[in-house]
């Protein structure tokens, strides 16, 4: 059984009122924030994936029905940062869209990604995604840098909050397909270049948006 650190997943059922888009088809469910793990329970070989929730004590007889099973793809680790606002903060998971606004006004939209086939964790300017040259450079971040703002040393940040996800809100993303495709064979090696293929493929696949 593999586990991981404080993520969340979502839980399918047909009477909670939040839903997702998956493979393009929409679910219904709720999400669930614990510990993940994944592996092979009881008399089937079917691995499944499950939340087990915070609140859960654990002890030497574990109560499975305290378990929820979730949807795979949807598993978005907690990337150990919060959002703003004292006692209401949210956790700032994988897959998460935030957004950032300093005290000028000034406000960038930023997709949380874990990059798997460059194994890092990064944010995604989405208002940058129309870019022209080189610019891409500027659009992606390391995790320890959004840290780093997130910290406010400077005092510029007026506030940072979860505003939707790949499942929930795809359209917040605003993925224009002919902005990834580039004009220079330079940019066309660039790294980062590859991570915006991979962000817009993998999207897709996902979402079925």
């Amino acid at each position: 059984m593999n586990r991981k650190i404080i993520s969340k997943g979502f839980y399918q059922h047909e009477n909670d009122s939040k839903t997702i888009t998956l493979n393009g088809e929409t679910i219904k469910g709720d999400w669930i924030e614990g510990y993940y793990a994944c592996g092979r329970w009881g008399t089937t070989d079917e691995e499944i994936s499950v939340i087990i929730p915070l609140d859960t004590v654990f002890c030497p007889v574990m109560k499975f029905s305290n378990w929820k099973q979730v949807i795979p793809e949807t598993v978005s680790e907690y990337i150990n940062l919060d959002t703003t606002g004292g006692e209401s903060c949210q956790r700032i998971y994988e897959n998460d869209i935030i957004e950032f606004t300093l005290v000028s006004g000034t406000t960038y939209r930023y997709l949380i990604w874990y990059c798997r086939e460059m194994n890092f964790m990064e944010f995604i300017d989405l208002k940058g995604l129309n870019f022209n040259g080189f610019d891409f450079w500027g659009n992606i971040g390391y995790i320890g840098d959004l840290a780093f703002r997130l910290q406010d040393h400077y005092g510029c940040c007026d506030s940072v909050k979860v505003i939707g996800n790949i499942f929930e809100t795809p359209e917040l993303l605003e993925i224009k397909e002919e902005t990834w495709i580039t004009n220079t064979q330079e940019k066309k090696s660039h790294v980062f270049c590859q991570t915006e293929n991979f962000v817009t493929k993998r999207i897709k696949t996902v979402t079925g948006v």
